[in-house]
């Protein structure tokens, strides 16, 4: 495998120099745009998700960057029965220049939601839930049903300078959580948060941002620092605050080959229940890490969940080619990958001693301006190989 990867890469590294090609879509996107596509996608542990997503894009007159509005709806269900119903809304300059607004709605239901233990040092055992191992308990005992309906609002305004912006932003989470007969890792934890509740909180912060541009950049920096605050003034049943720093970089190295990096860490004093230490802070859409497709490529999704996180994201992305399929314009990609991460509780000693690390390959490719297809194939000491299938870059 290392083998075919360094030749992947030698071939890739040697076309940026002997063959520039002509780039599509020089004119801008004006107008309303429309698409519709299968909502497809496939993720290890979670199963084949089918559905569809719509957009719907309006570029105003060419001139917005990235576009006058974008509405994005999103209807699927899994193989796992897992659902997710969302709805996002994305205003850019919606009150004068460098503003911003964001609206999105969700209602998500998972069968088998994931739970390991907390802490960096778990103690997983993947036969625990395979019938075929002599170690075998119960097919769900890392899992517990988990549904949440959510509503998120936020707004962007410029500070300071043209590349700062402010944030403030409002979030409500009803979150139901069910547990599975015994055996059960969840049962047999007992963490705090078992009877589910509303997490709902304040939120603000900064944004620097320099990308060239945010569907696939090729240089500048993104960076957040982001303070939310859960408390019983909004009808939360938790207390506790979440602070993240997200520091995001692009370097174009050669005309088709960028060298993407992010770093993050995250801290939450207070008392925040076990499925919202889970949670990755961000200012356009939270995630869940650590392990899974958007923090750990290659590691099973929240095999470890802690008060404080620390995740690396280093990347290679090559440009491979641009090509015109049934009239549609298509650019193709491919990267190479490697994760970094760790937890800590809140007792911890704060080092970077035992790190996770995962690595990989992976392809997306870009539909017209602002819509990216994505395939990531990861692995590390935790799971041999792991496959993702989804919309956009990582970050």
């Amino acid at each position: 495998m290392r083998k075919y990867l360094k030749t992947v890469f030698l071939f890739l590294l040697a076309l940026s120099f002997t063959n520039p090609f002509t780039a599509l879509g020089k004119e801008p996107m004006k107008g309303l745009s429309f698409y519709a596509l299968p909502g497809m996608s496939y993720k290890s542990g979670q199963g084949l998700e089918y559905g569809v997503r719509a957009y719907i894009i309006h570029y105003g007159d060419g001139t917005l960057h990235p576009y006058k509005w974008n509405l994005t709806l999103h209807v699927s269900k899994t193989t796992t029965n897992q659902a997710n119903f969302f709805l996002f809304w994305d205003r850019p300059e919606i009150f004068g220049k460098k503003t911003r607004m964001d609206v999105f709605a969700q209602f998500k239901r998972y069968l088998g939601d994931d739970y390991y233990g907390l802490g960096n040092q778990v103690g997983y055992e993947p036969g625990f839930a395979e019938q075929t191992s002599q170690n075998y308990l119960a097919d769900r005992y890392y899992q517990y049903h988990h549904e949440w309906t959510a509503i998120l609002a936020n707004y962007q305004f410029p500070v300071f300078s043209e590349l700062m912006r402010g944030l403030v932003g409002i979030g409500f989470y009803h979150n139901s959580v069910t547990e599975y007969a015994e055996p059960n890792k969840l049962i047999e934890d007992s963490p705090f948060g078992l009877g589910g509740g509303n997490t709902n909180y304040l939120r603000g912060g900064f944004i620097y941002d320099t990308r060239d541009e945010e569907t696939v950049t090729t240089r500048g920096t993104w960076t957040d620092l982001l303070v939310e605050v859960a408390t019983p003034l909004l009808k939360s049943d938790y207390t506790y605050a979440r602070i993240t720093l997200t520091d995001r970089r692009y370097f174009s190295l050669l005309p088709r080959i960028v060298y993407a990096q992010r770093i993050f860490y995250e801290t939450m004093p207070g008392d925040a229940p076990f499925y919202e230490m889970a949670i990755l802070g961000n200012s356009f859409r939270r995630r869940y890490g650590l392990g899974g497709a958007y923090s750990l490529r290659g590691v099973p999704r929240n095999l470890f969940i802690g008060k404080d996180k620390f995740i690396a994201n280093l990347e290679l992305r090559c440009k491979v080619t641009q090509k015109t399929i049934l009239k549609q314009p298509l650019t193709f990609y491919l990267h190479f990958f490697v994760d970094a991460g760790k937890v800590w509780l809140k007792n911890d000693r704060k080092d970077l001693a035992n790190l996770h690390f995962a690595h990989g390959i992976g392809f997306h490719v870009r539909w017209k301006k602002d819509v990216v297809a994505s395939l990531d194939i990861g692995r590390s000491a935790f799971q041999d190989y792991a496959i993702y299938a989804s919309f956009g870059n990582l970050f």
